[in-house]
């Protein structure tokens, strides 16, 4: 196995120079990585999972690592399949945050809805975010304020990906809402 390399992104992000690298893993034709971390929303250099059909890409800072994290030949498995409560395989997945993904056996304990597929959907706070865009609005229902033109903010960074997951799930604002309904009658 040869040596991983960190790619830049190409995307227009805050942190992204829009220079395109290499992606350190093999792909099928038509797949590519994420062009933005998956923790911070934003570009730059990156490293991708090595989790088997996993896109998502990470800073090494966003998954506590060093810079020398970019170019290791250690195996990196994103937060995204690993319960963060009992840190066993995750089941369920949020579509916008790797931190939030839990096993059925903590789904209970956790503030998880499922959308479409059963194992995809929204914890609490990227589903209050993705609620707040599709409406259209800045405040939500429990008054907290978000701005997101502000492009120095992760929530500026949040829409902009919530856009490309909307298009990519073909996610609807009826999905949206349900989710938001059911998760405040739980």
């Amino acid at each position: 196995m040869g040596k991983r390399r960190a790619r830049r992104s190409s995307g227009k992000r805050r942190g992204g120079s829009g220079a395109e690298g290499e992606g350190s893993k093999r792909r099928r034709e038509g797949e590519t990585e994420e062009d933005y971390c998956f923790a911070c929303k934003d570009g730059g250099l990156l490293r991708c999972c090595d989790y088997r059909n996993c896109h998502k890409a990470y800073h090494s800072e966003c998954v506590e690592k060093d810079d020398n994290f970019l170019n290791s030949d250690e195996q990196f498995i994103c937060n995204w399949h690993t319960c963060f409560i009992c840190k066993g395989r995750s089941y369920y997945r949020c579509f916008c945050c790797p931190d939030s993904s839990v096993c059925r056996r903590c789904a209970r304990q956790a503030e998880f809805v499922p959308v479409m597929r059963q194992t995809m959907g929204f914890c609490n706070n990227c589903l209050r975010m993705a609620n707040m865009i599709e409406k259209n609005v800045d405040v939500d229902s429990d008054g907290g304020r978000v701005d997101f033109s502000d492009r120095e903010t992760y929530e500026f960074l949040f829409k902009e990906y919530w856009e490309i997951v909307k298009d990519k799930e073909r996610l609807t604002l009826d999905n949206i809402q349900e989710a938001y309904a059911f998760s405040e009658e739980a």
